[in-house]
């Protein structure tokens, strides 16, 4: 990750952030008055779309457990909230 990290920022210390990127036409999710977008607003608009940190991906262990838990707490819970 590290590495394409700094390939990423080299491409962007080194291209042309005004350099024309053509609008696809006849595709209905782009807009029909725009010619090209600019490098910068293209690479603007890909980071922003990310997430900050990758979807979590749980192990079906953990959601077991957390199972468990909840069936062993049950009860009690259900007697507090009886009074």
């Amino acid at each position: 990750m590290v590495a394409q990290n700094a390939e990423s920022l080299r491409l962007v210390d080194t291209c042309d952030l005004d350099a024309p990127v053509p609008v696809p036409r006849n595709v209905p999710w782009f807009p029909e008055d725009v010619d090209a977008w600019s490098v910068r607003w293209v690479i603007l608009h890909v980071v922003g779309s990310w997430p900050a940190t990758p979807p979590r991906r749980h192990h079906p262990r953990n959601h077991r457990r957390r199972n468990d838990v909840r069936a062993h707490r049950g009860p009690e819970i259900g007697n507090l909230s009886r009074g």
